[in-house]
């Protein structure tokens, strides 16, 4: 991944590594997404990005595995389970369309939605808290996650968007999104080492993030005590923005 041969090379490739996995970690404990968002915008400038992909796809699991842990009995499992399931039905779509479609195109069409409706729930009233979660529109934004994720590898937004819209506890937000990404994650994780994305230095620098996961994890909790559900979901809401219009300027 990078030249062992010169020592300031080194130390600035562990430093800036060490340092996005931290932030990371934090930002996925903190908003219940965004590790690889917060990671692969800085480690492409520093080692391969097929690398990057493929280490940060797997050190975000133990983090995952925490705040699903952490808030499992808030989740709804009924909820993630129709959008895991359309997750898996828009997959092979998904795959499809990245041998027959321009993927630039759909990205930033996905961005420019997600970036719409973030806007019109930044300016709307709050969720009303006794709606139930509307099925049909998991199940929407689940088969949109799935085709993304075939497609692009970018299948948060959709289902990041469609949580926001509920009227949720910060921990039941962080449950349902850890959950999807958790689901997700291990299935990536299989389809790398069944293709063989995974060998000794991947595995190598993955067990040396771990460390930065922790510290990460750890500063995000003490960051989410101190952060009331309003403000909770106006980062959410921030963020989630900045993400789409990613998807949309960069394509």
């Amino acid at each position: 991944m990078i030249s062992q041969s010169d020592p300031q090379q080194t130390l600035l490739f562990w430093s800036v590594f060490g340092i996005a996995v931290t932030v990371s970690a934090t930002v996925q404990r903190l908003l219940g997404f965004g590790f690889a968002l917060v990671a692969l915008s800085v480690l492409p400038y520093v080692m391969d990005v097929r690398d990057a992909n493929v280490i940060i796809s797997l050190a975000a699991v133990p983090t995952l595995m925490l705040i699903f842990r952490s808030h499992r009995h808030g989740v709804h499992r009924r909820a993630l389970q129709v959008v895991l399931l359309g997750a898996l039905c828009g997959l092979v779509p998904g795959l499809f369309l990245f041998s027959a479609v321009d993927s630039s195109w759909l990205t930033r069409g996905t961005g420019a939605v997600v970036l719409l409706i973030t806007v019109d729930m930044l300016r709307g009233r709050l969720p009303d808290p006794q709606r139930e979660p509307s099925l049909a529109w998991g199940a929407f934004s689940g088969t949109v996650s799935g085709i993304l994720a075939g497609a692009v590898g970018i299948p948060g937004p959709p289902v990041v968007a469609y949580g926001a819209r509920q009227p949720w506890s910060p921990a039941e937000f962080r449950a349902f999104t850890a959950g999807f990404f958790l689901c997700l994650g291990m299935v990536k994780a299989i389809a790398l080492a069944g293709t063989g994305f995974i060998d000794t230095p991947v595995l190598t620098a993955t067990a040396l993030s771990l460390p930065f996961v922790v510290v990460g994890y750890w500063l995000g909790a003490v960051v989410a005590a101190r952060i009331d559900a309003t403000r909770f979901r106006q980062s959410v809401l921030i963020a989630l923005a900045i993400s789409a219009a990613c998807m949309l300027i960069r394509g």
